[in-house]
Formats: structure tokens, sequence, C-alpha cells
């Protein structure tokens, strides 16, 4: 879940997300209208596991009409990600390829297909490394009301995954989603744009295969723009 923003001439963007346990993960995104290349910086802070407490990363995404590439450079571990989207607002294909710079999984390769056109959008993503299949579709139902489907499938000889909800977007800039799975979780989230220029989105999963005490998990974040 994210607000689209149209980059207006210098334009730097903050969004910071805390998860319940103790991680904090927080992004800096530097772009320019004029110019189709946008600076990423994510930054991992893991309070419940202070050995493993700051992940960082930097990207580089080249963005055109018909064509959105990116690199990606993380450390702890380190490992870098090619990324690539083609194709138009209606069709195309993404695919990503990440390499361990440590040997032991050199290579992970994903490629999928996109399909969007008015009110249906349908993304469908295979793992070449798991063999993992992910399936999304969203339909709209009526004005603002969409239903959204999600099919996974681990593996060749493991049941699929089904999950099915809604998502209701408010004329006011106020969004709200709820979905049920088949592997028993339910998710609901909600979001609130402000002049598109601030966000603050929160959810909560409910996962019923755990204990009582730990089946509850939640998060929320914000989205701040500024244009310099």
């Amino acid at each position: 879940m994210a607000a689209r923003v149209r980059y207006i001439y210098e334009t730097f963007a903050l969004t910071g997300k805390y998860y319940s346990g103790g991680k904090f993960i927080y992004k800096i995104i530097y772009g320019n209208e004029n110019f189709p290349v946008r600076l990423f910086g994510r930054f991992l802070i893991d309070h419940a596991q202070p050995e493993k407490s700051i992940k960082n990363s930097i990207a580089l995404e080249y963005k055109q009409e018909s064509a959105n590439m990116s690199i990606k450079l993380r450390d702890n571990p380190m490992n870098l990600v090619l990324a690539g989207t083609f194709g138009d607002k209606a069709f195309g294909a993404h695919g990503k390829i990440k390499s361990d710079m440590r040997l032991k999984e050199m290579l992970k390769l994903n490629m999928g297909i996109y399909y969007m056109y008015k009110d249906t959008k349908f993304i469908a993503k295979h793992n070449f490394r798991n063999s993992e299949t992910h399936i999304f579709f969203q339909q709209g139902l009526a004005a603002y009301t969409s239903i959204i489907q999600d099919f996974r499938l681990a593996s060749y000889d493991s049941l699929p995954s089904v999950s099915i909800g809604f998502l209701h977007q408010f004329s006011n800039g106020q969004s709200l989603k709820f979905k049920v799975g088949s592997d028993g979780k339910s998710l609901v989230s909600i979001s609130k744009a402000f002049d598109k220029k601030f966000l603050f989105e929160g959810s909560a999963l409910l996962d019923f295969n755990k204990t009582t005490t730990k089946n509850l998990s939640y998060s929320c974040g914000f989205r701040i723009v500024f244009n310099i």
C-alpha cells in the first residue's frame, strides 16, 4: 500500500514504518521531474535483534514510459539486486535477479507479467529458486470498491494458499482493506492521504495458527513528500 506521488521539480520523500516486535524501517527518496533517475536509501533498525540491528541498502531507479530499471546494493548480508519492468500502463513484464556476494546463494530469479485495464489488475510472478508462484487479481465492483484475490503455490507438490478480500477507497483520500486467507491469516489495513504530501498507514495481521499471545502483529507508518 503506497501513495503515488508525481515528482514536481526537486522532490524529497521520507517514509518510516514500525513493526510490532521492535523493527523500524525508514527510506529516503530523491527525484527530479526533468531527470528520469531516482535515488533510494533504505535503513532497517531491529531493536529485538541488536546483533542484526542495521541493514542498509542504496538503489538507483531509471524510469521511462515503457521501461523501469533499478539496481540495488545491500549490506548485511552483501547482495546485489537488478530489477526491471518493460511495457506500457496496460500490459508488460517484470523480472528481478538477486546475487549474494557471500556465494552461499549465488542467484535468485523472479519473473512475471502484469495486466491492467480500467478497474482490472492482474499480476503473476514466479520464483525459479524455490518454485513459488504468486498470482494477484483485483477487480472493481463499484465506485471506490474492488475485490482482491491472492493465490500462492509454494511448490509443485504442495497445496495452494488462497486469500480473498476487498479494498474500499473513500473520496477523502482514506482507504480500507480487509483480507482473509486459507492459511489462517486475516489482514486489516487502513491509510489516509493528506493533499499528496503526507500519508499515514496502519495494518493488523491475525494469525490463527499461532498461540493466542502471539497471533496478533501490527505495523504503522508514514510518508512525507517535500518539493524543493
